[in-house]
C-alpha cells in the first residue's frame, strides 16, 4: 500500500490541495553519507515552537548529527533544522502530547492493547523523534 501512497502523497502534498492534509508533509533532505536526495512523506506536529516527527524508519539516521531539511506542509516549504531525538524524557511527553491532541496511536504508527498509556522508556523503545526548527 505504501508503494501507492507514498508517491500519490509526496505529489499532493506541496500542491494547494495540501492544506487538506495539515498534520502530514513532505521531507526533502540530501543523505549525508550517501549524497542521495530523499522526499519523505511523514506525520507531522506541532509540540511547542518545534515540529516533530515520529518514526523508526532507517532514513532518520541522516539526522543523528542535524542536517539542513525542507519541510513541505500545507502547501508550502520551509527551511528548517533537523535532528534526531531519542531521549525518552522528550520523545515520551511530545508522542504522549501529540496522541493527546487527537492523533491517534495507530495513525502514529504505534499498536497499543486497550487503554495502555506508554511510558517514555516504552516510547523511546518505538519511536525516536527527528525534531525540525527553523533555519538559522
Amino acid at each position: 500500500m505504501l508503494r501507492v501512497l507514498n508517491p500519490t502523497m509526496r505529489r499532493l502534498l506541496p500542491t494547494p490541495a495540501g492544506r487538506l492534509f495539515p498534520n502530514w508533509g513532505v521531507l526533502r533532505f540530501t543523505g549525508r553519507r550517501s549524497g542521495r536526495a530523499f522526499a519523505v512523506p511523514v506525520g507531522v506536529y506541532d509540540h511547542g515552537s518545534d515540529l516533530v516527527v515520529f518514526t523508526d524508519s532507517g532514513w532518520r539516521a541522516n539526522f543523528r548529527d542535524g542536517l539542513p531539511v525542507e519541510v513541505v506542509r500545507r502547501g508550502r516549504a520551509t527551511a528548517a533544522h533537523g535532528r534526531l531525538v531519542t531521549d525518552p524524557a522528550y520523545v515520551g511527553p511530545a508522542l504522549r502530547a501529540t496522541m493527546a491532541s487527537g492523533t491517534s496511536a495507530r495513525m502514529l504508527g504505534i499498536s497499543l492493547e486497550g487503554g495502555h498509556v506508554p511510558t517514555d522508556e516504552e516510547v523511546a523503545a518505538i519511536r525516536d523523534a527527528v525534531v525540525l526548527t527553523a533555519a538559522s
